[in-house]
């Protein structure tokens, strides 16, 4: 059995070493930072001190919270010591020192089974769905993978050391699940006291944020009516014409068609005084007769 694991562990980390050598090391500075994001399960726990703030998220927060602890304690005080199994690149005699130096990882000290660093991300991905959406495991599950790839690229754990962080992840979150669910339990029943309605409904940073809030959505609704009461008034303007201003079909010519009646009319305005005369002229004329 043993020698079983061994040869899994070896082929898995020769497989990783010849990645990183057909890279030329590109994959190295991205799983160093995967491996920083998950150092000791810090954004973990500061991601559930965030929900524990939070009514609505509280029994999110504190799955979480206990989770990632439970998942410290059992690897760190307890599996680790007790195992005491040296990590890859401190074995002698086998390539895993050279394929570490060649990676450029920094040392790092502490046992190597289980990975805290899996059974961090692990407990927490978990936790999140137990308590909040199974949904997180869409985008948990990747997440857990790459940290156990990023913990054997950098040959600082077996992935025998990832499959027990795995599970280590497992039963914290089991762990946490059910106390969680007994705390609240327990407040739900003993809902009247102070301190169950401090916990379940009183303590909550929302309400330092609902003025801001509120005063948010008076000056959208304020903008709104305006913008609906300038697009009414837009509207009525349209739809309003006066009799005088409807175009009439006399009016619609154009001036250049008017012109030649004007010039007529002035010619005729021009010839009426001379006919006036004549007519006058000749009447006299008749009445000497």
């Amino acid at each position: 059995m043993i020698s079983f694991f061994n040869g899994f562990d070896h082929n898995i980390l020769s497989f990783w070493h010849s990645l990183a050598e057909s890279t030329g090391g590109a994959l190295t500075p991205l799983f160093k930072f995967i491996t920083l994001i998950g150092e000791k399960g810090i954004w973990m726990l500061v991601l559930a001190v965030i929900l524990m703030c939070f009514a609505k998220t509280r029994k999110i927060g504190i799955c979480l919270f206990g989770a990632v602890c439970c998942g410290a304690l059992v690897t760190n005080i307890v599996l680790k010591d007790l195992i005491a199994r040296p990590r890859p690149f401190e074995v002698a005699g086998l390539d895993y020192r050279s394929w570490w130096i060649a990676i450029g990882q920094p040392f790092e000290d502490g046992y190597s089974f289980p990975s805290g660093h899996v059974t961090a991300a692990a407990a927490g991905v978990l936790a999140m769905a137990f308590t909040w959406d199974k949904k997180v495991l869409l985008a948990g599950v990747p997440y857990v993978m790459l940290m156990g790839a990023a913990r054997n690229y950098l040959m600082a754990h077996y992935p025998t050391d990832v499959l027990g962080g795995c599970a280590v992840g497992l039963f914290s979150a089991v762990v946490a699940y059910g106390i969680t669910v007994f705390i609240y339990w327990l407040l739900e029943k003993y809902e009247k006291t102070k301190l169950a309605r401090l916990v379940l409904y009183d303590i909550d940073a929302a309400k330092l944020f609902r003025p801001l809030i509120a005063k948010i959505k008076e000056r959208r609704a304020a903008t709104e009516e305006e913008t609906i009461d300038d697009e009414e008034d837009e509207t009525e303007e349209l739809l309003t014409v006066t009799p005088g201003e409807q175009p009439d079909e006399e009016d619609e010519q154009s001036p250049e068609d008017d012109a030649p009646e004007d010039a007529e009319r002035e010619d005729v305005r021009e010839e009426e005084p001379e006919d006036d005369g004549e007519i006058e002229i000749r009447f006299f004329l008749d009445d000497d007769k």
